[in-house]
This record gives structure tokens, sequence and C-alpha cells, in this order.
């Protein structure tokens, strides 16, 4: 069993259509890389970013009994974070980010795929995290910085 944790950032294209790209990358950046070692700290896997979704896991590539655990204190560390991040920015007078988050714990199969070193989770996981994932959207468009588990 693996837990899998996937972010977003509420309104992105609203935001990312009034800011400049290279504002938008930076902070973007600014975020992830918080992300990265807040997930470091934890032993967490970073999966991939895609624009501004974060997918990760825990209990792989070596499993652990404690991967649930590790992926919600990681989760809570980022929600605190983009939380102040958010109070920085309104001070400044810019447009903040605000964090959803998704979490789901099940069986997977993982692997590299390829030439490049991307892992690649697959299987019953995904085929729930997705679903789970598209069914926290919608539930959380109006509710922002909460942690949707399933």
């Amino acid at each position: 069993m693996v837990t899998v944790m996937l972010t977003d950032f509420k309104d992105f294209t609203t935001i990312s259509e009034k800011i400049s790209a290279e504002l938008l990358v930076a902070e973007i950046h600014h975020c992830f890389s918080a992300f990265d070692r807040i997930i470091q700290k934890y032993k967490i896997e970073k999966i991939k970013t895609i624009g501004d979704a974060y997918l990760c896991a825990s209990g792989l590539p070596v499993s652990n009994y404690s991967h649930a655990t590790e992926i919600v204190r990681a989760a809570l560390e980022m929600r605190d974070f983009m939380h102040r991040r958010k109070m920085e920015k309104e001070a400044l007078g810019e447009m903040p980010f605000e964090i959803r988050i998704g979490i789901h714990t099940g069986p997977v199969v993982a692997g590299i795929v390829g030439v490049k070193n991307m892992p690649m989770i697959s299987g019953a996981i995904l085929s729930t995290l997705l679903p789970a994932w598209n069914k926290t959207v919608k539930q959380v468009k109006s509710i922002s910085a909460r942690i949707r588990m399933s």
C-alpha cells in the first residue's frame, strides 16, 4: 500500500491570466521548492508536476507502514506554508494562490517507463485517485485550505 497526495492551486488559470509569465513561474518555483523541502523531511517521493499540480507518494520505492501519516504531516505543512505565503502576498497587494490537497491510500504498481528516469504509477490507486480527485475539486471549489482524504 502507498499513500498519494495531489495538490493544485484554486483558480490557477484565472490568476495566471492576470500576472506576468515571469512572476507566475517564479511563484510556482517558490511554492514547489517549499513542497520539495517538506516532502524530503518525510521521505516522500515526488512523482511529477504538471502546471500547478504536484503529485507525490509515500510508501515507495521502499514500502513502509507510516506512509499515510507521513503524507498527512506533509500536507498539513504544505497547507500552513501556503497560508503564510497568502498573507505575504496580500500584504504586498499581490494575488495569492490557495492550495487544494487530495490524499488517497491504496495498492499501486510503480516503475520507470521510457528512457528518462520518470516514475510511473498505475493500478488500483490511479483508477480510484483520479475520480476521487475530480470529486475533491468539485467539493472544494468554494472551500480553500482544506485537505480531502479518501
